[in-house]
């Protein structure tokens, strides 16, 4: 089976941006040990794109109904993340935004040092 059908099958698994079990179970019966790694690479492939993880230094609950409204196509994750002081990381599809006060502290204070 080609890998062009086997991304369609895993889009299909999806009903209203959500996994549907049933289908999966249908299409994973139905195909080889190789076929099937394939696909199940392409459902976490979809599933990424769908999600948007945030993590936060503080625990906010206003901050999923904020974030989702920027990323309304996507489902929002939050997580807290104490490492990040008075900042922010954003990941969408494999792509990593971060902004942080001890990231900015460290770049200014190795400018500092290098001049």
């Amino acid at each position: 089976m080609k890998n062009s059908l086997i991304k369609k099958l895993a889009q299909i698994s999806f009903n209203k941006n959500k996994l549907n079990p049933q289908k999966v179970a249908a299409i994973a019966e139905k195909l080889t040990r190789g076929e099937l790694k394939e696909y199940i690479k392409q459902l976490k492939l979809i599933v990424a794109k769908k999600n948007v993880v945030v993590e936060l230094s503080y625990d906010d609950p206003n901050s999923k109904k904020s974030f989702q409204r920027m990323f309304p196509d996507n489902n929002v994750i939050i997580k807290e993340n104490p490492e990040l002081i008075l900042g922010l990381r954003i990941t969408k599809d494999y792509t990593v935004y971060k902004f942080n006060l001890k990231d900015k502290l460290t770049e200014m204070m190795s400018f500092i040092e290098n001049d």
